[in-house]
């Protein structure tokens, strides 16, 4: 079970800014190598959701089983794509910004 610095750490390293600092001092410092690996954990997958051949939304999730339930509330008829493999979180957040932004319809 993990410690509460080890469930903090883990916490704190979701933001990208901190995430980033903390790898470049322990660069510096050539410490806690351990913990930046272990926060790096590739949990999250990158998704299109399609309805037919059209994308109707992109994001990424850390269960697709679920995130496609949700999506199907909205588009009965499509299904999710997982596009690529296992990301971290900021890996994930980059991807998506890569992604065309499109304005949703309001629902019926």
């Amino acid at each position: 079970m993990p410690s509460s610095w080890d469930r903090y750490l883990n916490e704190r390293l979701k933001n990208p800014r901190v995430r980033r600092a903390f790898e470049e001092e322990a660069r510096i410092l050539n410490v806690g190598q351990g913990d930046i690996r272990m926060a790096q954990k590739r949990e999250f997958r990158t998704y299109d959701f399609k309805v037919g051949n059209k994308i109707v939304h992109s994001g990424f999730t850390n269960d697709p089983e679920r995130r496609e339930a949700e999506h199907q509330q909205r588009w009965p008829s499509g299904h999710l794509k997982i596009v690529g493999g296992p990301r971290t979180e900021e890996g994930a957040r980059e991807w998506e910004e890569t992604k065309q932004k499109t304005i949703t319809p309001p629902r019926e």
